[in-house]
């Protein structure tokens, strides 16, 4: 009977649904909680099937398509969204496309003749040289992706998003079990599994593209393209190059682990990376999705700076329990769950914690910049923590660090920068000093307390009484916050 009445509850909210700020948060944490639940869930059965060296290989292709991504979208997918009509939002999705279809050809003529040396410079077998001709569809079918979300986005389009995540997690998490039954588990069999997935979130944004009529709107005319792609030509001239750079930086990073080390080294740093940032991910996209568009339109500054106090205090009233756990508990929890088979993987997670704790602020704060016209000034942020990075791996390659420290090394840098880059943009959004002060040091002061708190509890329990003890309260903690931030929406 209560089942019933829930089910009945969440389908009439979707049948009557009517855009809103609340109502677009939710729809979009729930396709992206649900995505990310999914992939999280199935992680360990995963990590049996595969091994760190498949899982690496596709590390590499996303690692070499992201490179392009810039340069195929050239950025033009935030004034999508910011564009006046949506005859200008047309003409910057056609622009996309034309550069997309451009970079994607082009990128294939130097792996067609230097197939050989990649392959060997990256570690790869003789039998996987031949999937570096992937990275050209990765990018072209990402960017694609890129369009049809910006335009949705546009158009509010939350719950086509939301069934479009769900549907590439459900689709790659389903054939990348399914697969090895047949045949046998190795690297193609996942790339496979993973282009499967995002052809299937594609097939659910084109049918959310179509219905929202761009697709027939005529094609923009050569005059259109070129007096739109003028007026927003601060995103190829500045947010490319900085996209670049954030690109390489990272991707070097990775490309270092699997040269210096192994494909597999790579492999248990990416799985790592997805156990991090999955939780992240369920509260910043969400927030990000439907953040940007609605600040976008207000402008009263003191509005919005209530509206981004509420976003943090929300925030990190959800984290600083679970990055407490996290520290703690959960490098030994994945140990015992995926054995010897990952033995760095633990240690990766532990040391990968400390920069997403930071980053779960600062990856929607980042739209601020497009928000209050300051690009110029973010692609010099993005200078210093690109050089930042590099003196990292740098440093790494000189004293031939081990795999653990080198992740070690490269975390810390990136925490520490992601600290400063957010008393950066809370300045940008009118913040006094003494505001972002107090933040601070109330984050500190909560840190510490819940540290202090699953110490103790440490020294009382065993192990595993402990980690389900923590896992019983953050689950608790999680939905009391979540249903009083609901409530409180609701009422405002």
């Amino acid at each position: 009977m209560i089942a019933n009445k829930t089910i009945n509850h969440i389908s009439s909210f979707f049948s009557e649904y009517k855009p809103s700020f609340k109502n677009d948060t939710i729809v979009s944490f729930v396709g992206t909680f649900s995505s990310r639940l999914i992939s999280f869930a199935f992680l360990p059965l995963l990590t049996i099937v595969y091994s760190p060296a498949e899982y690496g290989v596709w590390s590499l292709l996303i690692a070499a398509a992201t490179c392009l991504m810039p340069l195929a979208t050239l950025r033009y997918e935030i004034p999508i969204v910011l564009s006046d009509d949506d005859s200008g939002a047309i003409a910057l999705s056609w622009l996309i496309i034309c550069s997309s279809l451009c970079i994607s050809i082009l990128s294939g003529i130097p792996i067609y003749f230097f197939k050989d040396d990649l392959a060997e410079f990256l570690n790869l077998s003789k039998h996987q040289i031949n999937l570096i001709f992937i990275v050209p569809l990765i990018v072209l079918l990402t960017t694609l992706q890129v369009v049809l979300h910006a335009w949705l986005t546009r158009k509010a389009s939350y719950r086509a998003i939301a069934i479009a995540q769900i549907s590439q997690t459900c689709t790659t998490t389903f054939l990348a079990i399914l697969l090895p039954t047949i045949f046998n588990a190795n690297a193609f069999i996942f790339i496979i599994a993973s282009l499967s997935g995002l052809l299937a979130g594609n097939a659910v944004y084109i049918y959310a593209f179509i219905k929202s009529t761009l697709i027939c709107s005529p094609i923009a005319s050569l005059k259109l393209l070129k007096e739109t792609g003028l007026k927003y030509k601060v995103y190829p001239l500045y947010m490319v190059p900085y996209s670049l750079s954030t690109n390489f930086s990272e991707r070097i990073f990775q490309v270092l682990l699997a040269t210096n080390f192994s494909v597999s080294t790579l492999g248990t740093y990416f799985v790592a990376r997805q156990l991090v940032n999955t939780p992240m991910g369920v509260v910043t996209s969400s927030i990000k999705q439907v953040f940007f568009p609605y600040i976008l339109r207000e402008k009263d500054s003191l509005k919005r700076k209530k509206s981004i106090s509420e976003i943090l205090f929300l925030i990190n009233t959800l984290q600083m329990p679970i990055l407490a756990y996290g520290i703690i508990y959960l490098p030994e929890i994945i140990t015992l769950i995926v054995g010897d088979r990952w033995k760095t993987l633990g240690s990766f997670v532990y040391w990968l914690i400390f920069p997403a704790s930071a980053l779960v602020h600062t990856e929607w704060l980042d739209r601020m910049y497009d928000i209050c016209n300051k690009q110029k000034f973010a692609v010099f942020l993005q200078v210093i923590s690109d050089a930042s990075l590099l003196a990292v791996i740098i440093y790494c390659i000189a004293n031939r660090t081990t795999e653990l420290d080198s992740v070690a090394y490269l975390s810390i840098t990136i925490a520490a920068y992601n600290i400063l880059w957010l008393w950066i943009t809370l300045l940008i959004a009118d913040f006094a000093i003494s505001d972002i002060i107090l933040f601070f040091v109330k984050s500190l002061f909560s840190f510490i307390l819940y540290v202090a708190i699953f110490t103790l509890i440490n020294s009382l329990f065993s192990f595993l009484v402990c980690a389900l003890i923590g896992i019983v309260y953050l689950s608790l903690h999680t939905i009391y916050v979540l249903i009083s931030a609901y409530t409180t929406t609701n009422k405002n």
